[in-house]
C-alpha cells in the first residue's frame, strides 16, 4: 500500500528539471537535501550595479545624485592632470586639487542640478511632453542657470583655492564669456537630448557623464588662468 501512494504522488519525470528550478530561484535551496545553497547569478555586473544606483536614486535622490557629481568631478580632473602631465613631465598630480573638483561636485553641482531640474519640470510643463515645450526647456535652462553655473564655478574653486575677492573678479572678468560662449555651442544639443528622450529621475546623471568632459576643460581653462 506504501509503495502504491509514493508512485500515485509521485512527481512526473518530465515535471522535475522544471520544479527544481522553481524551487532553487524562489528559495535557494538544493533539491535534493532541503539545504541552501549559493545560487550563481547570471546577471551581468553592469545590471547589478546600475540596479543598485536605481534604488539609491529613489531612496536617497538628492544624496545619490551629489555623490555621482563628486566623483564625475574628480575623474574629469584627474585626466585633466594626466593631460598637463604628459605636456610638462615635471607636473604632479594633486589629490588636493581633485578634492576640491570634488567638493565643488558634491556641494554645488549635484545639489543645484538636482533643484533646478525639478523646478524646470514643475514650471515648464503641458499636457503633452511637445517639441515646443522641449524646446522652450532647453531655452530656460541655456538662458538662466547655465550663465549662472558658470559664474558659480568660478566663484566656488576660487573660495576652496583661498583666493581673494579680487583675484576671483580678475579671472571672471578674463574667462567668464570664453567659457560660456564654448558651454552654449556645446551644450544646447546635448540638452536637447536631454529633455527629448531622458527621464527626470535621470538628468542628472546624464548631465554627470557629458560632464565629464566638459570637467576635463573646465579643469584645463582655469589651470591655464592660475
Amino acid at each position: 500500500t506504501r509503495c502504491f501512494v509514493r508512485r500515485l504522488f509521485r512527481c512526473p519525470p518530465g515535471l522535475r528539471p522544471y520544479l527544481r528550478y522553481e524551487k532553487e530561484r524562489r528559495f535557494g535551496l538544493d533539491d535534493t537535501c532541503g539545504k541552501r545553497v549559493a545560487i550563481r547569478n547570471n546577471k551581468p555586473m553592469m545590471s547589478s550595479v546600475w540596479a543598485a544606483y536605481e534604488r539609491e536614486l529613489r531612496r536617497r535622490p538628492l544624496l545619490t545624485k551629489s555623490a555621482t557629481s563628486a566623483v564625475v568631478a574628480a575623474a574629469g580632473d584627474l585626466v585633466a592632470q594626466l593631460i598637463e602631465q604628459r605636456r610638462d613631465a615635471e607636473t604632479r598630480i594633486s589629490a588636493k586639487r581633485m578634492l576640491r573638483y570634488a567638493v565643488f561636485g558634491g556641494a554645488f553641482a549635484g545639489p543645484a542640478s538636482h533643484v533646478w531640474f525639478g523646478f524646470l519640470e514643475r514650471v515648464v510643463r503641458g499636457k503633452k511632453p511637445t517639441t515646443q515645450l522641449q524646446l522652450l526647456k532647453v531655452l530656460v535652462d541655456q538662458a538662466v542657470f547655465q550663465p549662472f553655473f558658470t559664474w558659480a564655478f568660478f566663484v566656488f574653486m576660487g573660495i576652496l583655492e583661498g583666493k581673494n575677492a579680487d583675484t576671483i573678479v580678475r579671472q571672471i572678468q578674463k574667462l567668464y564669456w570664453r567659457t560660456q560662449f564654448t558651454k552654449w555651442w556645446t551644450w544646447t544639443p546635448l540638452q536637447i537630448v536631454n529633455f527629448r528622450y531622458v527621464p527626470p529621475a535621470h538628468r542628472v546623471l546624464y548631465i554627470n557623464c557629458v560632464a565629464f568632459v566638459w570637467s576635463i576643460y573646465l579643469s584645463v581653462v582655469h589651470t591655464k588662468a592660475t
